[in-house]
């Protein structure tokens, strides 16, 4: 080794460390290798997991909030024994019920559990982002934040008005109304009345559970207003009808978990 070749700082930290004959350098470890070889002890901490996105069945895609995998995430804060609170930070206009149902079912096993839930609103928790904050012990939206719209709807499309138009139609004989249940051709009265019990079913249960996580009479409410409000109007009725705990954006969510 030439001493007289190595800068001063690779003099000392040779000095300090040893000199390496593989690497032929003062001894080192990279940043990765260190991070790989040194776990983190952090301690206890607070879980947050964010929901941003229309809400749909399934896996996570980009710009979407997948109903498994964000369920996931919650099992998993849930599951950790270092993580002592859960923050749900939601910003979304809703989406699948089914999905919306799997997400607020992990975060109420994770209240039962003893764990604290927050749910923090970005500027929109409306429809199925609210349903999937019912089980929070805190809700926290901004002042800005359009959320409520607490209602179900559905859709299916056909097509058989546009295929007339070109002079396409469509026929045949079916076991029973649902047999033949087609885009091409209109909704059977059947359907429409199967369909429209399941959506008064669903709208029910999302009233209940309003009613039930924020101990209020807010379902009573919802039945006759299945509103979204905004501006300062809403932010009087929010906090009248429970639906939010409190509306700041100085407080820290995180804060909330521990308090509770």
């Amino acid at each position: 080794m030439h001493w007289h070749r190595v800068p001063k700082s690779e003099k000392a930290l040779t000095k300090e460390f040893g000199w390496s004959k593989t690497d032929k350098n003062y001894r080192a470890i990279s940043y990765y290798d260190y991070a790989l070889k040194t776990p983190a002890d952090t301690g206890d901490s607070i879980g947050v997991v964010f929901a941003n996105g229309a809400i749909m069945d399934g896996e996570e895609t980009q710009g979407n909030v997948g109903g498994d995998t964000t369920a996931a995430q919650i099992r998993d804060a849930r599951l950790d024994p270092k993580v002592k609170a859960i923050v749900l930070r939601v910003n979304s206009p809703g989406g699948s019920v089914t999905a919306s149902e799997v997400i607020r079912a992990e975060l109420a096993a994770a209240r039962s559990a003893g764990k604290p839930v927050v749910v923090s609103m970005g500027g929109m928790a409306a429809s199925g982002g609210y349903w999937i904050s019912t089980p929070a012990n805190y809700i926290v939206a901004n002042p800005s934040t359009l959320t409520g719209s607490i209602g179900i709807f559905g859709v299916i499309t056909t097509v058989e008005n546009s295929l007339d138009s070109i002079g396409v139609h469509t026929d045949g004989v079916s076991t029973s109304p649902l047999a033949d249940v087609s885009i091409t051709k209109a909704l059977p009265q059947e359907a429409q009345q199967m369909m429209q019990l399941s959506i008064e079913n669903g709208y029910k249960r999302f009233i209940t559970l309003v009613a039930d996580a924020r101990h209020s009479d807010a379902g009573s409410r919802l039945i006759k207003s299945p509103r979204a409000t905004s501006g300062p109007v809403r932010m009087q009725k929010l906090t009248g009808w429970s639906i939010v705990s409190g509306i700041s954006m100085m407080r820290s969510p995180k804060q909330q978990s521990w308090q509770k």
